[in-house]
């Protein structure tokens, strides 16, 4: 969550994700109302809808938020001096947070929920992956795509396969589609020979 929010914010935040997270071990999330988050949080309705437009902006701001704490461990782990192993971290990480929630926020086979738990992230993703690639192009990495669409292609490439490991468990191989996706992410650089020797790197 954003340090620099108003203390006050944050405790709202909080004390309604803490509400969500409750009731969503007694009933599904298409059956929990703005009403009753809110009496649980002990928050108003007024200050919900001050915030966000209605429960499903809330539940996007809430997986957001989960997901930036599974990215940021990720990051804390990946100190390798390849830039690559940043977003195969990165994917590594989106995968265990979709696979330890899809039980708690409802079965990923439901369409809505499919579309609220992947997508809701999808451009909070992309701006992440963006800002790496970025920030690789300025520090000299040939890029094959421009960062912008490099993101976005990875973006989809990232929450269609997490989709497919959890709707197909039997048939899916988990370092199966991490090792594929590694592959996909090498050929988002110009060449062996640009990635080792970057522009400006000795």
């Amino acid at each position: 969550m954003d340090k620099n929010l108003d203390l006050r914010i944050r405790k709202t935040y909080m004390c309604l994700m803490n509400a969500l997270l409750e009731l969503l071990k007694e009933k599904s999330f298409e059956e929990i109302t703005v009403n009753e988050l809110c009496d649980r949080a002990l928050v108003g309705r007024g200050t919900f809808y001050k915030h966000f437009a209605d429960k499903y902006a809330f539940l996007s701001f809430v997986l957001n938020e989960m997901l930036n704490q599974y990215i940021e461990k990720a990051e804390e782990e990946s100190n390798s001096p390849d830039p690559r192993s940043y977003y195969v971290a990165f994917f590594k990480a989106f995968l265990q947070f979709v696979e330890e929630n899809t039980e708690s926020f409802g079965p990923l086979t439901s369409s809505s929920m499919t579309v609220v738990m992947l997508f809701s992230t999808s451009d909070a993703i992309s701006d992440k992956l963006e800002e790496h690639f970025r920030g690789d192009a300025a520090a000299g990495y040939v890029l094959s795509v421009h960062p912008v669409y490099a993101a976005r292609f990875l973006t989809g490439a990232m929450t269609q396969s997490a989709r497919y490991l959890v709707e197909h468990p039997t048939k899916a191989k988990r370092d199966e589609i991490v090792e594929n996706m590694s592959i996909l992410i090498g050929k988002l650089y110009a060449a062996d020979d640009a990635y080792k020797n970057p522009i400006g790197k000795e």
